[in-house]
């Protein structure tokens, strides 16, 4: 049976999305194993997608079941938005922030006009404009990912514009693994790429129908 389930993503993103350039995302598997585990074995079946780490010496092993489901299952996407009138419009509009785009609120719609953008946690599934369906899932380190995939997370190759440590604005990002290192920096503080966290890699494609 097909389960649908959300997911959240940045405004940049969610227009990688659009643009047909994101078809892959890495999420951090919590909680992380012990530093020293390598990967035994990984299997997505007809029922749940797991993986099991053990240390070298086989001392330890864990199993982890994916929070985001099976091949053909979907994630719906939440995104920043507001709901607000427009000028010249006269029906309620629910607008995106990613690309400044709008919809007609459903008519049965009783939420607050708000004019302040709300976070993607609080879009409720009947807002969510972008269904995405499950193509694969797998488990890897972050640092293992690469170049091709790097683009596939919907990396462009640009300059830093927010300095970081080793980066001050200006300087160049010349692969996309490097755009992918600066952003994943940018946004997971707590599993930076230095510690190179296990992973899920989600990859999908936009739903249809």
């Amino acid at each position: 049976m097909v389960k649908e389930r959300p997911i959240l993503f940045s405004g940049e993103m969610v227009r990688a999305i659009l643009d047909g350039k994101k078809t892959q995302t890495r999420r951090v598997v919590k909680p992380q194993p012990s530093a020293d585990c390598i990967l035994v074995e990984f299997q997505v079946d007809s029922t749940k997608p797991w993986w099991i780490t053990s240390d070298p010496g086989h001392k330890s092993v864990y199993e982890y079941i994916s929070p985001y489901g099976l091949p053909g299952d979907r994630l719906w996407v939440r995104e920043t938005w507001d709901v607000r009138f427009l000028e010249g419009v006269l029906e309620k509009q629910l607008c995106f922030r990613a690309d400044m785009t709008s919809i007609k609120c459903p008519e049965n719609f009783k939420g607050e006009l708000n004019y302040n953008w709300r976070p993607s946690i609080f879009m409720p599934r009947w807002a969510s404009r972008i269904l995405l369906e499950i193509v694969n899932i797998r488990v890897e380190r972050l640092q293992d990912i690469t170049e091709s995939d790097a683009e596939k997370e919907g990396m462009t190759v640009k300059k830093v514009n927010i300095p970081q440590p080793g980066f001050k604005v200006g300087d160049p990002l010349e692969s996309y693994r490097d755009v992918f290192k600066f952003l994943w920096n940018s946004i997971n503080g707590k599993y930076p790429w230095e510690s190179n966290p296990w992973v899920w890699v989600i990859e999908f494609k936009k739903f249809e129908g």
